[in-house]
């Protein structure tokens, strides 16, 4: 449960905490930096979140 949990929190902390770190003006394939920061973590968030769903005990497990 806490891995899940950790799994399912940790784009939202990447994306908020890696902003300030990301925001220059330093262009990485054709964006600036600061988009391509944002648009990986949307990217990976579903991979996130399936992963936590996959850590997650079955239905039939917690019977």
């Amino acid at each position: 449960m806490k891995r899940s949990l950790l799994l399912g929190f940790t784009p939202y902390v990447v994306l908020v905490i890696g902003i300030p770190f990301a925001n220059s003006t330093h262009v990485v394939l054709g964006m600036p930096l600061l988009l391509l920061w944002i648009t990986v973590c949307v990217v990976a968030t579903p991979l996130f979140l399936w992963l936590a769903s996959r850590t997650l005990p079955d239905d039939d497990e917690r019977k």
